[in-house]
C-alpha cells in the first residue's frame, strides 16, 4: 500500500525544454522535471527509477495547442499522471 507522497498522481510534473513546434511529427518530449512532497519533504523524482514516460501515453502531440504525456509511478513510487505540454504553430518559429 502506498501513501499519497508515493503516487505520482500528486506529483507536480513539467516538461523541460524551451519551446516545441509543429513540425507535421509526433512531439515526444522526454525531459521532465518530477517532484513530489513540499517543504522539507520534496523530492526530486527520477526518470527510470521512480517513474516512466509511458510509450503510448503522448496524445495531440502532432498539431498545434495542448498536448499531453502521461508518467507512471515505478519501484517505491505507484500511479499516473498525465502531463500537459504546449506544441506551437511552426509560423511562430524564428529561424
Amino acid at each position: 500500500i502506498y501513501k499519497n507522497d508515493q503516487y505520482v498522481t500528486y506529483a507536480k510534473a513539467k516538461v523541460d525544454g524551451t519551446f516545441f513546434y509543429e513540425n507535421g511529427k509526433e512531439i515526444r518530449p522526454t525531459e521532465l522535471t518530477v517532484t513530489i512532497g513540499s517543504g522539507k519533504k520534496k523530492q526530486t523524482l527520477t526518470q527510470g527509477v521512480d517513474y516512466i514516460i509511458v510509450e503510448d501515453g503522448y496524445k495531440n502531440n502532432v498539431k498545434a495547442g495542448r498536448a499531453t504525456l502521461t508518467i507512471q509511478g515505478i519501484g517505491k513510487y505507484g500511479g499516473t499522471k498525465e502531463v500537459k505540454f504546449t506544441i506551437l504553430s511552426r509560423w511562430l518559429k524564428l529561424n
